[in-house]
């Protein structure tokens, strides 16, 4: 059922690595000390916590009962390879949307589902069972206090490329221009950033994905932020998915990423790789673009991701202490704001 969803993101060609076959992680870790660890996003995140406060799965569409019984076989999956799961990202948003007391009930009610026998979970993904059963809840409850985390610095970050991102889409030029411009800003005023860039490369080209940047065009200028803001959080998340996956590289974990937002799974298999080289990036660009246009989208990303010691960049001439990194995002949200969709 996992499967045909395709919920799960690796580094690892399926070819090389079953992602969806339990047996092939508790292999992993049995033989080689090798412990899987899997990134949940909010759309799996609040299904999870939806049934752990007693909720019922049935809804008024197929899809929206679909979305629970996918959240609760991906839970049971995971137990059942004996996996780390880590629900950091969609913490980190409930706290800043809400507070951070919503954040840290959430983590209980989390914990104390993580804790319950697989059957139960995978009960409802069959449709066996469509509630479960609070009492389970209650008697896994931990009494240890723990709290959400604060957000990370790349957020910030992440939120200026957005707002860049928001403001190009806006002008009136074809979106090959917006990509050179995109990644020219990158390279002269701001950083690089792996996830914003492939996040950047499928939401400008023919094979963009319904809802990357919501409400852009809004007349309501604040709901158009809170679109944009809504994008900072899956750049967020890829850029802890692809930071794990390198800091991970010969140690004893091996990171996954499990979400059902199609947008999210396109930037994550493209964006981490067991065999990342230039021919792949062709492959990517390619893929979206076109082969024309897709070379030559190559060609311009190589010549300036070439030049990363460019004393003329301004990250090269202004110290990362400098009070203008934080000044930027705050430039861009106020012209955004005050820009006519």
């Amino acid at each position: 059922m996992l499967a045909k969803e395709n919920v799960i993101c690796s580094a690892y060609r399926a070819a090389r690595f079953n992602a969806y076959n339990c047996i092939s992680f508790l292999e992993q870790k049995t033989r080689y000390g090798v412990n899987a660890c899997f990134i949940i996003d909010r759309n799996i995140f609040t299904r999870l916590i939806s049934l752990a406060r007693g909720d019922l799965v049935l809804r008024k569409t197929k899809e929206a009962e679909q979305a629970y019984r996918i959240a609760a076989g991906a839970l049971a999956f995971f137990q059942c390879c004996d996996a780390l799961v880590e629900p950091c990202m969609p913490l980190l948003e409930q706290a800043a949307h809400d507070n951070s007391a919503t954040a840290n009930e959430e983590l209980r009610l989390f914990r104390a589902a993580d804790n319950i026998h697989p059957q139960n979970f995978a009960d409802i993904a069959l449709g066996r069972s469509d509630q479960l059963d609070p009492s389970l809840v209650r008697q896994s409850m931990s009494d240890k206090a723990e709290e959400a985390p604060e957000k990370p610095m790349w957020w910030t970050l992440n939120y200026a490329l957005a707002l860049k991102l928001a403001l190009l889409e806006l002008e009136p030029i074809d979106q090959q221009a917006k990509l050179e411009r995109f990644l020219q800003w990158l390279h002269d005023d701001y950083i690089w950033s792996a996830s914003a860039v492939m996040f950047a490369t499928v939401y400008l080209s023919p094979l963009r994905k319904h809802g990357m940047l919501k409400r852009l065009r809004s007349p309501n200028r604040r709901a158009a932020l809170d679109g944009v803001r809504n994008a900072v959080w899956d750049m967020t998340l890829l850029t802890m998915w692809s930071g794990n996956c390198c800091s991970a590289a010969g140690s004893k974990k091996v990171w996954f990423l499990c979400s059902r937002d199609q947008a999210v799974r396109l930037v994550a298999e493209w964006l981490v790789s067991t065999e990342a080289s230039d021919e792949r990036l062709k492959q990517i660009y390619t893929s979206c673009w076109g082969e024309k246009d897709g070379i030559a989208l190559v060609k311009y990303y190589l010549n300036l991701s070439g030049k990363l010691q460019d004393p003329t960049r301004r990250i090269m001439r202004v110290p990362k202490s400098d009070p203008i990194w934080s000044r930027i995002p705050e430039e861009l949200e106020q012209e955004f704001l005050q820009r006519l969709p």
